[in-house]
Parts: C-alpha cells; sequence; structure tokens
C-alpha cells in the first residue's frame, strides 16, 4: 500500500526497472483482446533493450470498454418506481454508465554492474470510467470519474562482500494524481494529492548467526 498508487495499491512486480541482465538483446510482447461482453478492446506492448550492461524499457496499453451487456435491466423496476422514472425509458439489456476507457505509459532505464544496479522510470495513467447505479433514466446524467497520476521512481542496490554489510537497497518515488467527479459535463468534486516516498535498507551479517536489516 502506498500513496502514490492507485487506489493505494502498490504492484510490487516492475519490469521497468531492470535488476539484472537477461543476456537478450532485444525482447518484447504485444497484446491484442476482444470482450464480447463490454465490447473491450485492448492493446497493449512492450519493449526491452539490452546494450552491454544498459537496460532499456518501454511499455503502453489501451482499453476500451462499452457498458456491460447484462440479462435485464440495471435497475429493478421497484427502484425505477420510487425514482418516479419510466420503466419504458430505462436501459434494457446494458448496465448504464460501465463503460471506461484507459489508457497509460512507463519508460525505464536501469545500468546493471557487477554489483548491483541504478535505474529511474517515468510512469503515466489516465481513466475516464462511468460510476454505474445513477442516471440513464428520463435523461438524467451520470457520474463520471477522470483520472490521472504521474509517477517518477528512482531505485538501486549495491551489494558487498565486506563483513560490515550485504547490500544496501534505496527506493525514491514521487507520485502526482488527481481526479474529478464529473455530472455530465460539470465537475462536481475534485481530489488532488502529491507524495513522496523513500526508503533506505542495509542488510548486515554480524556473525554467522546473527543477520539483520537497518
Amino acid at each position: 500500500h502506498g500513496s502514490n498508487a492507485i487506489g493505494g495499491l502498490v504492484n510490487i512486480v516492475d519490469d521497468s526497472i531492470s535488476e539484472s541482465l537477461q543476456g537478450i538483446s532485444l525482447s518484447g510482447k504485444s497484446v491484442l483482446r476482444f470482450d464480447s461482453a463490454t465490447k473491450e478492446k485492448t492493446a497493449a506492448t512492450q519493449l526491452r533493450v539490452e546494450n552491454n550492461r544498459d537496460v532499456f524499457f518501454g511499455s503502453a496499453f489501451n482499453i476500451d470498454t462499452d457498458d456491460y451487456t447484462i440479462p435485464g435491466f440495471g435497475k429493478s423496476k421497484y427502484k425505477l418506481l420510487s425514482e418516479q422514472a419510466s420503466i419504458d425509458k430505462a436501459s434494457d439489456k446494458k448496465l448504464f454508465n460501465s463503460a471506461s476507457l484507459t489508457s497509460g505509459a512507463t519508460v525505464g532505464y536501469s545500468h546493471v554492474y557487477s554489483s548491483g544496479f541504478i535505474g529511474a522510470s517515468i510512469n503515466a495513467y489516465n481513466s475516464l470510467y462511468g460510476v454505474p447505479g445513477e442516471g440513464g433514466v428520463d435523461d438524467e446524467p451520470g457520474v463520471d470519474i477522470d483520472l490521472s497520476q504521474m509517477q517518477l521512481t528512482l531505485r538501486g542496490e549495491h551489494r558487498s562482500k565486506t563483513s560490515y554489510y550485504n547490500a544496501i537497497r534505496y527506493h525514491l518515488s514521487y507520485g502526482d494524481y488527481q481526479h474529478q467527479e464529473l455530472e455530465g459535463s460539470e465537475v462536481a468534486t475534485e481530489f488532488a494529492s502529491q507524495g513522496i516516498d523513500s526508503r533506505i535498507e542495509v542488510s548486515h551479517s554480524g556473525s554467522k548467526s546473527h543477520r539483520g536489516t537497518f
């Protein structure tokens, strides 16, 4: 968990800063996906380049989904009647305002040497998605969330064979997050947050029976 992550969650598996060499000068992968329930259209690509001890990384993705297809109404007829809404105008077979458009990109670099590595990366993430449950009948607009995030990261490790310590690991990241809650074309609420996370770890082995980390 962390303040620089989307929804408070941090993905600890991150290839943007390589910690070791793979011995492959050029590698990558791409994905195309289609979903019939949401009409999802996904495209993603990733590229990794090794040049001696320097590693370059890049990735990008785009996900576009329509409203979910469902076997009935998104609201019960009792809910519609309580809202004095017309059942005839309610969205049938579709969950109104469940569509989304999400994209992101990451660029990273690392230098790997015999006793460690040091690298940096920049990540951008944008998402526009609807909040199901409100609107959709009698021309009532729904609520949408327009979200964006940018994160800069510096990370490295230096290993040692001395009797004082085994490794020093360090991590520094800056995150800029904001989202707007939209009611139609109007901004109802807005939230913004900037934060810095930093960490230094020193692993030591004072003796064969005692090991620890500061």
